[in-house]
């Protein structure tokens, strides 16, 4: 038996960030971006139904803090950076025996 489904899927995508600098060694960061992966059919299917039937796209929203700095001209580096990924619909390929 032969079938055949479409969808589409598109999303927004922006990414911004804001720099401070506290001194000519040493600077703070913060970023956000959104990101997704479109949704599809699934091909490893028991159903005309169930390969036809859509799943939904992931989302994610990505943040990021942090700081760089160098001391003593440069001799001693150190940065540190926080991040936190919130997903919606997250897509995880499940493997069932």
């Amino acid at each position: 038996m032969t079938a055949s489904a479409s969808d589409e899927w598109t999303e927004f995508t922006p990414k911004a960030g804001i720099k401070y600098t506290l001194a000519d060694d040493a600077m703070m960061y913060f970023t956000y971006s959104a990101g997704y992966r479109a949704g599809g059919f699934n091909d490893r299917v028991d159903s005309v139904e169930t390969a036809t039937t859509p799943y939904d796209q992931e989302t994610v929203d990505n943040f990021e803090a942090g700081f760089k700095t160098d001391w003593m001209d440069g001799t001693v580096r150190v940065n540190g950076a926080l991040f936190f990924m919130g997903y919606q619909d997250k897509q995880e390929e499940m493997q069932l025996n």
